[in-house]
């Protein structure tokens, strides 16, 4: 079992739900807004008396660092960003109309990308879809 289950709230449309099934602690949010509101509950009571106040620190922080390289595009409102799949493959996102990602196969500097992208811009531009 993974660690991290991130799914959409049942509750509340717009908002998201991510559990730490290690600690058992669960942090909703509202999409793209993952800094303003986080909501944190633990599914125990004795997990608090277990973890101490650094140990829940450091479970929040890593719940954090895992939405940030997994899933920038629901955690933030920034339109663009990076992000990688669970294969570890490096994503370049849009998070709003229209949605898209693009899987980054090869490594290449930003320039390169650049370059790449505006091809496809001008192939878009022509294309007849």
């Amino acid at each position: 079992m993974e660690r991290f289950k991130l799914e959409k709230s049942q509750d509340l449309p717009g908002w998201w739900v991510l559990t730490d099934t290690e600690n058992l602690i669960v942090l909703r949010f509202e999409e793209h807004n993952y800094n303003d509101n986080q909501k944190v509950s633990v599914l125990n009571d004795d997990v608090i008396k277990k973890l101490g106040v650094q140990e829940l620190s450091r479970a929040l922080r890593e719940m954090g660092d895992f939405m940030v390289r997994y899933h920038g595009d629901i955690a933030f409102p920034q339109p663009y960003g990076w992000k990688y799949s669970r294969d570890d493959e490096l994503l370049l996102y849009r998070n709003k109309f229209p949605k898209f990602e693009i899987h980054l196969y090869d490594r290449c500097d930003k320039n390169d990308l650049v370059k790449s992208l505006h091809k496809a811009i001008e192939w878009l531009t022509k294309a007849q879809i």
